[in-house]
């Protein structure tokens, strides 16, 4: 597959899965925002749901951080696997 395609595709999957959360989230009730490249919970996220997630590979670690600041606990979607989240105390779940 070449790069062109893959990115595409990747593209249509990120688009895809913010979609989804906006719908999930606006069925709950709970309002998000999106801002420089990174979608965020403003509430209490439904289980198994992340509190941010990028939507384009050029976010940098400290603009995520931030939006999730609020929360004691939570998971970041890196949709562009571009992130390292382990000085701001994050874990990877997925080999990378």
């Amino acid at each position: 597959m070449g790069a062109d395609i893959g990115a595409r595709r990747l593209g249509v999957a990120v688009r895809a899965s913010l979609a989804w959360y906006e719908d999930v989230f606006r069925v709950n009730g709970i309002p998000t925002r999106v801002e420089d490249g990174v979608w965020s919970a403003l509430g209490d996220r439904p289980r198994w749901h992340c509190a941010a997630k990028t939507l384009r590979p050029d976010v940098r670690a400290g603009r995520v951080v931030r939006a999730v600041d609020d929360f004691d606990q939570c998971s970041v979607a890196d949709s562009y696997a571009t992130l390292d989240l382990g000085p701001a105390g994050f874990q990877r779940l997925c080999p990378g």
